[in-house]
């Protein structure tokens, strides 16, 4: 029973490798790409962005800023209503 276990895994291990051995080739996202800008007037644009307040590339996702505006005026509101409804308790001694 060993040597078959034994044999079925070294099959086993074979066939795996050959499955990962034929993947495909790599190829560059950036084959046959042609830059219609200089880098100064890419990094100028970039500049201008952020000088206007802008947030570029991976600095946020879409919709960010308003998903957090939105949370702190809920949060904002929130805290205010409890404020209101919360009113101090008087213990007071005997029945």
């Amino acid at each position: 029973m060993t040597i078959t276990n034994t044999i079925a895994a070294a099959v086993l291990l074979a066939a795996s490798a050959a499955a990962f051995a034929g993947g495909p080739e790599y190829v560059d996202p950036a084959a046959g790409f042609v830059s219609s800008k200089s880098r100064a007037q890419v990094m100028e644009e970039l500049r201008a962005a952020r000088a206007e307040g802008l947030r570029v590339g991976a600095e946020s996702y879409p919709g960010e800023d308003a998903e957090r505006q939105a949370r702190s005026v809920d949060l904002g509101d929130r805290a205010q209503e409890l404020a209101r409804d919360t009113k101090p308790e008087v213990w007071t001694s005997g029945s």
